[in-house]
């Protein structure tokens, strides 16, 4: 049976790898081809939990890259994938410098800095991409992110969630619950979500909110958490036990580092109205007004939540609204159809065979 392997630069508790585990489980329910990831450097495992961990050490940063590329060839070289799918442009360059010859899709999972514009970057990235047979992106953001290196077609598929790990949030009575819920790092901005209820208890609208995760920030949060009774209950391995807890998520992260947040998928699916600052994604995922809200500024945040709060009924049918898109736009199904296709148009292309390739001398780690 044919292999399509899955590349990540590492594992981690991270939504990256988790998604990516997610796709390989569901394509292969899917679809009789085999589908399996691997992780490039060591590290503990974490949501991927990759059949195959090459474990390459850490060390300095050109000398663990050029090793890693290296190792990256024998194992590919061992395995003869049919197509390697590098989630990431870590990945990507990995697969270049390791000179691998087979079948490449290139899924683009965020939007680039600043940095990524400048000339030599832009054009190593330029380069980088060309390599690429397809090219897919996470979001209509990320394609238009990655079109400003390439003038070849970009297919659009977002991230996936099974509806039926989702259930709708329970109602109840009282003030709204609202919920920052991820990573507590800087781009995340979790002190926005402070300063949103912050802002709301000085209108005289104060509400029941909670901050659950965990990450470098939790310490320096501590202490205005609980100045404004905000509950910081830490991290959760039950994220839709906990949506389904509130009445509202709030999403506050800068654009740096998103690509299509998979906890706005999640919100929708437990009928959560969201309110997003405008990361990429977002809108892929929010209808504006409809299943959920785009908010820019901690002023427009609290005026939505306000809104919100005042028009219960209205909550409820945004909730409901929120679930129908999510579960039409994000099921397995239909994610898994349009990778299908995608990687059938990549196989049945002519192969070019590596030049006096050896055979790898070296087993692949299996995780």
């Amino acid at each position: 049976m044919s292999l399509i392997l899955h590349l990540l630069a590492a594992d981690g508790s991270r939504g990256a790898q988790a998604q990516a585990r997610l796709l390989v489980d569901e394509l292969n329910a899917a679809v009789d081809v085999r589908h399996e990831a691997m992780t490039v450097y060591g590290g503990p495992p974490g949501n991927l939990q990759a059949e195959h961990r090459l474990a390459v050490p850490a060390g300095a940063r050109l000398t663990q890259d050029l090793r890693a590329a290296r190792v990256l060839r024998r194992a590919l070289l061992e395995l003869k994938p049919a197509v390697v799918v590098a989630h990431g442009s870590e990945p990507l360059r990995l697969l270049t410098w390791s000179r691998w010859r087979g079948r490449v899709v290139y899924h683009r999972i965020g939007v680039g800095g600043p940095a990524l514009r400048r000339s030599w970057r832009r054009a190593l990235h330029r380069s980088l991409i060309g390599r690429a047979d397809r090219i897919v992106a996470v979001s209509s953001d990320a394609a238009d992110d990655v079109r400003v290196f390439t003038t070849r077609s970009v297919t659009v598929i977002p991230n996936l969630r099974r509806p039926e790990d989702f259930s709708p949030r329970r109602q109840h009575s009282g003030r709204l619950r609202v919920l920052f819920l991820g990573a507590l790092t800087p781009s995340k901005r979790p002190d926005r979500f402070l300063d949103i209820v912050e802002a709301l208890a000085a209108a005289g609208h104060p509400v029941s909110a909670s901050i659950v995760g965990d990450g470098p920030e939790r310490s320096r949060l501590a202490s205005r958490a609980f100045t404004l009774s905000v509950e910081l209950p830490g991290p959760t391995a039950d994220p839709a036990r906990v949506l389904g807890d509130h009445d509202v998520l709030l999403f506050t992260s800068d654009r740096h580092g998103e690509g299509m947040p998979g906890v706005l998928i999640e919100a929708g699916l437990c009928e959560l109205a969201a309110v997003s600052t405008p990361v990429p994604g977002a809108r892929d995922v929010i209808e504006h007004a409809a299943t959920g809200f785009i908010a820019s500024t901690v002023a427009e945040f609290a005026q939505t939540v306000v809104t919100l709060d005042e028009n219960r009924s209205a909550l409820a049918q945004i909730g409901r609204r929120a679930r129908l898109r999510c579960e039409a736009a994000f099921s397995p199904a239909a994610v898994t159809a349009a990778w299908a296709s995608v990687l059938e148009a990549v196989v049945v292309l002519p192969v070019t065979s590596p030049a006096r390739d050896v055979a790898a001398s070296r087993r692949v780690g299996r995780g």
